[in-house]
């Protein structure tokens, strides 16, 4: 069985980043953003992919976690950058 650990590096895709899956207040608690987590991450074309990663707001962590995402990420630190001609 073909394991990401065991694929020959230079056919993955290091990093994929995941934005915006934000299900509407009045639809939550129906199983739509599982349904979304579980589109993304079974696509084919992203089968290859060795790190997914995203940003989420703390009360949101749990519901990652159950897809095996980690918030322990060492010595990595979350950074921003604001451009400040967009408030010219």
């Amino acid at each position: 069985m073909k394991t990401i650990e065991n694929l020959n590096p230079k056919h993955l895709t290091h990093k994929a980043m995941i934005f915006d899956v934000i299900v509407e207040p009045r639809y939550r608690k129906q199983g739509l953003g599982k349904k979304l987590m579980d589109a993304i991450l079974s696509h084919d074309k992203l089968q290859k992919v060795k790190h997914f990663e995203l940003y989420c707001l703390p009360e949101i962590v749990a519901f990652y976690k159950d897809y095996r995402f980690e918030d322990d990420l060492e010595r990595l630190v979350f950074m921003r950058r604001i451009n400040p001609l967009q408030y010219l």
